[in-house]
């Protein structure tokens, strides 16, 4: 049944026109999670999303002194406004250790977001991520260590 369901996603565009846009809960149990239609089209619509001028993107909590220019990056989904997390897909069920997969995909939507906001300066901050995952990010994107982004609030 594992052979046929990764058949299956070697076919994701056409999953993607049959598959329905809400559903109920997004299990990531598998590195094949990162080619699941959801993930894909929330990579196409990121150019949808109003950005500020700066833009920290996290792995972690945001900041104290966040004032929305936050948002989370969440393995296989990438970047997304704090205030959806509460909605599908973002309510994924998704490991605590992220496999490499999921974090590729990830930063393809990391990089998707960086393209449609040309203008923005955008800071990733993220813990340890293969250096597979890192090269799909934009060299334009500051990449730290979400270790040392809350180091600095302690300060």
């Amino acid at each position: 049944m594992y052979d046929g369901y990764r058949a299956l996603l070697d076919h994701a565009d056409q999953l993607e026109n049959e598959d329905p846009v809400s559903k109920g809960t997004f299990f990531h149990t598998s590195a094949e999670s990162a080619r699941r239609p959801e993930v894909l089209r929330h990579h196409e619509r990121l150019d949808r999303f109003a950005v500020p001028d700066r833009l920290l993107l996290t792995e972690g909590g945001a900041p104290d002194n966040d004032e929305g220019n936050a948002w989370r990056v969440v393995p296989p989904f990438g970047p997304f406004p704090r205030e959806l997390s509460d909605s599908y897909p973002f309510t994924a069920t998704v490991p605590d250790r992220p496999d490499r997969a999921g974090q590729v995909a990830a930063a393809d939507g990391v990089r998707a977001l960086v393209k449609a906001n040309p203008d923005t300066v955008f800071t990733l901050a993220v813990n340890e991520w293969p250096a597979d995952a890192l090269e799909r990010v934009p060299d334009r994107v500051t990449v730290e260590s979400l270790a040392a982004i809350h180091d600095d609030e302690a300060d």
